[in-house]
């Protein structure tokens, strides 16, 4: 095997038209030898371990739209056709990078970052601005904010780095689960951002909102503060990981200001439905589209009225399916109808395919508000929400430990495939294309 210093980096190129379509680009001019000098306060690091999930291809199908397929830019000296900007791109995965150089003294050569990484081996330079984090006093991981210029226009939590550092318990530990290939680590890759969104959930949008500070920051985009006690809780892509990790936050690791349900059902496609069903995390699943989901509408089928609430939190789910089913609950009279958008900021299919308006054209009347409370949530500002409220070091304490336990725990009936190598990666890449990962099966590499 190469050395760090004489290694081919081989980087994953994807067609920005039809991203199924895959390359794997050798790159011998950008060997570590020959890269310039580190800058100060960076690391530079390569992915080690990553995962490959229905994120990845969010992450490239909606990549112009909000920056992603400039967070890995092509590489200078890539070779045509894929040297074309407009026409291919990187794409980006979630999980574990070894640093190969430091100019962070509190930070050595063979720590390992975990965060937003490129799909590939190119060695990735990632500046901070604020080196003293590193060195503070408290427990691994350290979390580091990227700083480079080309990556400010992102959400911060895309910037946002766990440091293990060589030398430190923590970092033997991760080092001996990569090496070998303990789930932990796939779950690391494959599912903490989405417990992280699942866990603020629960944390900010149904918990109670604190008394605000004499003079608090503006508030985020997402309301906080409506109570799940004695509601029924319907979700929509309950087989995804995001969806199975808020089921697993309700039933197994709420914060204790989150009102328990009154049932928590899956509305499910015919796919996944088997799987949902399996983990035992949910009272009822109902297939979308199935005899069940029938003219009686969802108020009939969970036996819900004018006394009930009712919470629908939309993961991703078959489109129009959850807008429909809050729109027969608040048909019955139920006393309170909120769809919960999760990842609301992108558009749907039906706004991307369509033609521009010509300029001459009136514009058309808005929509009526639909007769029920529709809550749009991202991540990004519910964790700004999380730390104002209790702190970088209570929010990094209280998400840690949700996911610390989850990640013992595991999720009900879900397995790992790992691979070894970019060779793997193509082929996971193509697997996802021709529909063949089954929603209880999560992949993993180790490159």
């Amino acid at each position: 095997m190469a050395s760090d210093d004489e290694e081919v980096p081989v980087v994953q190129i994807l067609s920005k038209q039809n991203f199924y379509s895959q390359a794997l680009v050798p790159l011998p001019h950008l060997t570590l030898s020959r890269l310039p000098a580190l800058g100060p306060r960076s690391l530079r690091v390569r992915t080690r371990v990553l995962s490959i999930t229905a994120n990845n291809f969010t992450y490239a199908r909606f990549g112009d739209l909000f920056g992603w397929w400039g967070v890995h830019p092509l590489p200078a000296g890539t070779p045509a056709p894929y040297d074309d900007a407009a026409a291919y791109g990187r794409i980006n995965c979630w999980g574990y990078a070894r640093v190969l150089r430091s100019t962070l003294p509190a930070v050595p050569d063979g720590s390992f970052v975990w965060g937003y990484l490129p799909l590939g081996t190119l060695a990735l330079d990632l500046e901070f601005a604020d080196a003293a984090a590193a060195a503070s006093s408290g427990p691994e991981p350290r979390l580091l904010v990227a700083t480079n210029a080309y990556r400010r226009p992102l959400m911060p939590i895309y910037n946002r780095y766990l440091v293990f550092r060589a030398g430190t318990p923590a970092a033997a530990a991760l080092e001996a689960e990569i090496e070998r290939r303990d789930p932990g680590v796939a779950y690391d890759s494959i599912a903490r951002c989405m417990h992280l969104t699942a866990y603020l959930m629960a944390l900010v949008v149904f918990s109670p909102a604190p008394a605000p500070a004499p003079s608090p920051p503006p508030p985020p985009a997402n309301p906080a503060g409506f109570d799940l006690a004695s509601a029924t809780v319907v979700s929509f892509a309950p087989a995804s990981k995001v969806g199975l990790s808020f089921a697993w936050v309700l039933r197994r690791d709420a914060p204790a200001s989150v009102g328990r349900p009154r049932a928590l059902v899956a509305a499910a496609s015919e796919h996944s439905a088997a799987f949902a069903r399996a983990t035992g995390l949910y009272d009822r699943v109902v297939v979308l589209g199935g005899p069940d989901d029938g003219p009686a509408g969802p108020a009939a089928l969970l036996g819900v009225g004018p006394p009930d609430s009712v919470v629908l939190c939309d993961f991703g789910g078959r489109r129009g399916a959850s807008g429909r089913w809050a729109a027969g609950f608040a048909a019955a009279g139920c006393a309170s109808v909120r769809l919960v958008a999760v990842g609301g900021e992108l558009p749907d299919e039906a706004s991307l395919s369509a033609p521009p308006a010509p300029a001459e054209a009136k514009e058309p009347p808005p929509p009526p508000p639909p007769p029920f409370e529709v809550v749009r949530v991202n991540a990004d500002d519910m964790l700004t929400e999380a730390v104002r409220r209790l702190g970088e070091d209570g929010y990094a304490a209280v998400v840690g430990g949700s996911w610390a336990k989850l990640r013992r725990e595991g999720l009900p009936g879900f397995r790992v495939t790992w691979g070894e190598g970019m060779e793997d990666v193509r082929k996971g890449w193509d697997r996802f294309g021709r529909g063949e990962v089954q929603a209880d099966e999560g992949l993993a590499f180790r490159i």
